[in-house]
Parts: C-alpha cells; sequence; structure tokens
C-alpha cells in the first residue's frame, strides 16, 4: 500500500508507450511487469471494457468485433458481462479457459495443438467446420494421470475427440480389458500423449 502510495502520489505511469497505466515497477505498470517477468515480448494490454458511447453504438449496429480472434460477429456470439458484452467472443473466452485448464501457455499454443491434431476427432474423423463455431472439439486427456473433469496437464492429453466420442472413451476404459476389443479405439489410445493423428 505504501508503494502505491507513492507512485500515485509522483503521478508517474508505464513507460511503454501509449500504456498511460499507473507506475508499478522497473518503469512499467503492473501487467507489463508482468509479461516482463515471464520473458515475454512487451504488447499493448487489451482494454477490459467498452466505454458507454462505444458500447451504445455496438448495440446500435449489433455487431461486435472480437479482441482475440478479430472477427466481426453479432452479439449473440459474445457473454454478457452484467449489462454488458464481453471484449472476446465465446469462442475464444472458451479457448482462453481451455487453455488455462490444461497447461497451455495462451491460446496461440492451443489453436498450434488443435491444427498439429487437424482440428479432427481421433477416433471417429469427425472434422470441426469453421461455420460450426460452438461444436468445438474437446480436449481429451488420461484420468488416470488427471481424475478432475476438464483439467489435465500436457502429460495426460491425448487428442481431440467429437461430443459423441469423448463420453464413449470413458466408458470404453472401464470395461475389462478383455472386452476392449475396438481396434480403432485401442489405436488411438495406443499413440501416447498429444501425439498428432496420422
Amino acid at each position: 500500500m505504501k508503494k502505491a502510495r507513492v507512485h500515485r502520489a509522483g503521478g508517474k505511469i508505464c513507460s511503454f508507450e501509449g500504456c498511460g497505466k499507473p507506475h508499478h515497477a522497473k518503469g512499467l505498470c503492473r501487467a507489463h511487469r508482468v509479461q516482463q517477468l515471464e520473458g515475454r515480448p512487451l504488447k499493448p494490454l487489451a482494454r477490459s471494457q467498452l466505454t458507454k458511447v462505444e458500447y451504445a453504438a455496438i448495440v446500435q449496429a449489433g455487431v461486435h468485433t472480437c479482441r482475440s480472434c478479430s472477427d466481426l460477429l453479432p452479439l449473440t456470439e459474445f457473454y454478457r458481462k452484467g449489462p454488458r458484452i464481453s471484449m472476446a467472443c465465446k469462442v475464444c473466452t472458451q479457448d482462453q479457459v481451455t487453455a488455462r485448464s490444461f497447461g497451455f501457455s495462451d491460446i496461440d499454443e492451443l489453436v498450434i495443438f488443435r491444427l498439429k491434431h487437424r482440428n479432427k476427432c481421433g477416433i471417429c474423423g469427425y472434422r470441426e467446420g469453421s461455420s460450426e463455431r460452438n461444436k468445438r472439439l474437446a480436449i481429451d486427456h488420461d484420468h488416470t494421470c488427471c481424475p478432475e473433469p476438464g483439467r489435465g496437464c500436457q502429460k495426460c492429453i491425448r487428442g481431440l475427440l467429437c461430443a459423441r466420442c469423448n463420453p464413449m472413451i470413458g466408458y470404453y476404459e472401464l470395461l475389462p480389458k478383455e472386452m476392449r476389443t475396438w481396434d480403432v479405439v485401442n489405436k488411438y489410445l495406443a499413440r501416447g500423449a498429444a501425439a498428432p493423428i496420422e
């Protein structure tokens, strides 16, 4: 608290061009200092909220540009934060949550993982279509490593699965070994963690 008061009284701001946030340490605001400490290149910070004038213009137009994927989308494609819409679309917001839950450093790393698996279900081959924004393939992971649903680590991620194959494989793995005779699924499970599909 004392440091914060000193910075406010001194009127120092972040030295990153165009930032304007209060100084925190080493000439940077808190967010840019975190970027520096993590060894990332310093980038402009994403705005967390729109002004009233900007929001009114967006509501009138009925469309908004996602700050993450830069797609111009109808307002139904955005979550609402109270009376306002979020800055990122639903798909990008879900990807941010997925990236954090499975130990990816950022959305870009998650996108690379999806491309490596060709946005394709590792069992049935269903391919995620660009027009089906909300029908994303689920990230499959070995529950013996990370048992919590929807969370995993880089060691236990196995691939991408569609909405039909994802719950099916959970039941399949509960079967006694002598009953697991489905070659396609066995081949998928034998590929190992995060191996790209053939």
